[in-house]
């Protein structure tokens, strides 16, 4: 009778690998492509008009960036040079990561964030909700992403 332990072993390694990637989160380097709410911006007085070259966030604002993302760090970043975040709690159930972050900002603000990812093979939609206090002002922004897989993060 052969030796069935190679053959043995090759399912369970097969097995493993197929369960790991059940969850539709794939480690790698993604685009994502963020828009945010910002309820609380202002607008520019009717019949005002800014100098060339000067522009106002607006309040649906967005940006396109790719991250490499990986299950230990799943959630899309926002990388700020002005705040400093920490994630204070984060699960994987499935195919669906949950964090929280606290940030303090080099300007005092103080923010903390909520936010869900699903994923989906090689697609993924995120929604990050942050709330605090900025300078005595309120900070209420909701994220919504998308993102897709581009394959291996770069070494």
């Amino acid at each position: 009778m052969p030796d069935m332990k190679p053959i043995l072993a090759f399912s369970l390694l097969t097995a493993a690998c197929v369960a790991a990637s059940a969850d539709g989160f794939r480690e790698g380097q993604w685009e994502i492509s963020t828009t945010m709410d910002l309820p609380g911006m202002p607008k520019l007085p009717e019949g005002v008009q800014l100098p060339p070259g000067v522009k106002l966030p607006t309040r649906n604002a967005g940006f396109t960036a790719t991250q490499c993302l990986t299950r230990e760090r799943a959630a899309p970043a926002a990388n700020r040079s002005d705040l400093k975040c920490e994630t204070v709690r984060q699960t994987f159930t499935g195919n669906t990561y949950e964090w929280t972050t606290h940030c303090i900002g080099t300007d005092g603000a103080v923010v903390d964030g909520d936010g869900k990812a699903i994923y989906s093979g090689d697609a993924m939609t995120s929604v990050f909700r942050m709330h605090g206090n900025d300078r005595g002002h309120p900070v209420d922004v909701t994220m919504n992403s998308t993102g897709k897989y581009l394959g291996a993060c770069p070494n």
